[in-house]
């Protein structure tokens, strides 16, 4: 049975090869601004480490003494013994840096999504998503168990009448999830629209900030603050794994989604929480982001 399931499974990525989509990994010798691929020493522009924060000295250092002093792990989930010192001020800080009240570390932005939508979306609600979404998004979406409808890619008016009939005919929640700037393409959703859109239909804007934290805005947080609706959004997710260089989903919101992440969310609930070194690193990330201005600039430019 198992031989007749690898050679399935082997037809499979024959037919991928056939179709020039089949994916391998690709061993780097390192990451950083240079790479070196067959032998050739090349300008690294395939990566998201958009200020070159990944490789920064004090970034290292913030990590290394959190090693030293916490070990390499967190040892258990963040409701039983995984959420340290190092985890708390980092959340304050992050809360502090995108304007909100609250702010809740996850290991990684795809799971930081997956939470959110998982814990305040459910059967009875309709959460909409724009077709050019994050995969992590959809499948979040997917997993709420809520209805899920995609609306043509920033086209608002077809988002509004899907919210308007969902709101004549059933009584559960709406939510709009959108990416703030989109991954594949780099154009941006008009945040104050939709902020807009969501007032008219009692709904409620959730944004995913992936590839604009740390990148737009006055201070770098992101393209809520840029075009000033931070007060309007239910909840923002972010990412370290970016502009940030390193890894992590980081949720911000007002307190009472916070809190009920920590209720409800099971990404959360369910798996070990972040090391220790990782919201160090994330800390610093935002204290070079603050204080050297200049890397947004020179990337606009």
């Amino acid at each position: 049975m198992a031989d007749d399931f690898d050679m399935a499974l082997q037809r499979e990525l024959d037919a991928l090869e056939a179709r020039s989509m089949r994916r391998r990994l690709r061993p780097l010798p390192g990451a950083g601004r240079w790479v070196e691929v067959d032998g050739r020493r090349m300008l690294n522009l395939a990566g998201n480490d958009y200020l070159g924060l990944s490789g920064h000295p004090r970034l290292k250092e913030a990590a290394a003494r959190a090693i030293e002093e916490h070990g390499v792990g967190a040892g258990a989930s963040k409701l039983v013994t995984g959420h340290l010192d190092a985890h708390h001020q980092l959340e304050e800080d992050f809360a502090a840096f995108k304007h909100a009240p609250a702010a809740l570390l996850l290991p990684t932005g795809y799971m930081a999504n997956l939470a959110v939508l998982t814990a305040l979306a459910g059967a009875g609600d309709l959460v909409c998503v724009d077709k050019l979404n994050h995969a992590s998004l959809i499948d979040a979406a997917r997993a709420s168990r809520a209805q899920v409808r995609s609306y043509p890619h920033l086209e608002t008016a077809k988002l509004e009448r899907l919210l308007q009939r969902h709101r004549q005919t059933h009584e559960g929640r709406r939510f709009v999830v959108t990416d703030a700037v989109f991954s594949m393409d780099g154009d941006t959703a008009d945040l104050a629209e939709l902020c807009d859109v969501c007032e008219r239909c009692d709904a409620q804007l959730i944004v995913d900030e992936a590839h604009g934290t740390g990148v737009l805005g006055e201070t770098g947080a992101g393209l809520c603050e840029a075009m000033g609706v931070d007060d309007r959004v239910a909840a923002v997710v972010s990412t370290a794994s970016k502009a940030l260089g390193g890894i992590g989903g980081i949720v911000t919101g007002s307190r009472a989604v916070i809190e009920a992440l920590v209720n409800k969310a099971r990404p959360l609930i369910y798996t070990t929480g972040a090391p220790a070194h990782q919201a160090a690193a994330i800390g610093a990330a935002l204290r070079v982001i603050r204080e050297e201005p200049w890397r947004r600039q020179r990337l606009a430019a």
